[in-house]
């Protein structure tokens, strides 16, 4: 329930929630003037104030934060004892007013760091791209929506041959380099809604959502030329064993999917490296995969 109610927060419209904010602090102020001065009900105001610094921002939550000020200091007017010095007053607003400001920006900080951990618990260090975990969960995403929509969608897994030389003869630097390379030229190639992440060491996934098997194919030799001519301009003698599936239908789990593609990559590195296999995936899981195993018709890329 509190994992769909902060889904429907953050989908809603910024103004809607200041002036939900706005509207419950008022309740609050009403409920403190009922209540009196015996009652102390700052406490109370917090939460408003908390939810649209979160939700909204921190300019949003500093303008309710003096609202609620206000609203406070005039149930705080309407049931002053008798004979309060007016310097005394002010006072306590001041204070009330700082209090809320410092609440606000405490959310306000809270918020920003929560907002970077979730990014980088799903974002690779080195390259900015997604990571394994963030690409397991698209890809849980994918085939279940293949399953219930038998929405076509296709998958690729590409792995920099001999990458290990690269950092053994130009160093580390270098090795970093073109993972930065790769990086960037799938994710500048590529829709806002595919895919791209670095899955460990020289090895990357391509997930295109929503795609037929023409497009996909399209889509993939496009990025192994382009891969090529990026790391050809930087001087570096880098090329790439793909393989690609087209998934007319899901298959039974994100791990059987990755196998498929998987099997046809290494397919690629038996064959001599160099090259994408590509295949539509339309049956049984089995047969797939005895024919990837069998060697699909690699398409070679020029040295």
């Amino acid at each position: 329930m509190l994992a769909r109610l902060n889904v429907q927060l953050r989908r809603g419209p910024a103004s809607a929630i200041v002036l939900c904010g706005i509207a419950v602090s008022a309740i609050v102020a009403w409920f403190d003037y009922r209540l009196g001065p015996n009652f102390e009900m700052a406490i109370f105001y917090l939460p408003a104030i908390a939810v649209v610094t979160w939700y909204v921002g921190r300019s949003a939550g500093v303008f309710t934060a003096v609202l609620t000020a206000g609203f406070w200091a005039l149930a705080e007017w309407a049931t002053r004892p008798a004979g309060i010095e007016p310097t005394l007053f002010i006072w306590n607003v001041a204070a009330e007013l700082l209090f809320f400001f410092l609440a606000a920006t405490i959310v306000s900080v809270l918020e920003r760091q929560t907002a970077r951990l979730r990014v980088v618990s799903r974002e690779d260090e080195l390259t900015g791209i997604s990571n394994r975990r963030a690409f397991f969960g698209a890809l849980d995403r994918a085939v279940e929506w293949g399953h219930r929509r038998r929405a076509p969608w296709a998958l690729a897994y590409l792995d920099v041959d001999d990458f290990k030389q690269i950092n053994d003869s130009l160093g580390h630097g270098a090795g970093d380099a073109v993972l930065r390379t790769v990086a960037r030229t799938l994710r500048e190639a590529t829709r806002q809604v595919d895919v791209v992440a670095r899955l460990g060491g020289d090895e990357f996934a391509v997930l295109l959502p929503q795609t037929e098997p023409e497009q996909a194919e399209a889509v993939f030799l496009k990025l192994m030329t382009l891969l090529e001519e990026a790391t050809r301009r930087q001087g570096w003698s880098v090329h790439f064993s793909v393989g690609a599936v087209a998934f007319l239908e899901s298959p039974d789990s994100a791990d059987a999917a990755l196998a498929l593609v998987d099997a046809g990559m290494y397919g690629v590195k038996h064959a001599g490296k160099a090259g994408m296999t590509f295949r539509v995936w339309p049956g049984p899981l089995e047969t797939a995969a005895s024919e990837f195993q069998g060697g699909i018709s690699a398409r070679r890329m020029e040295r």
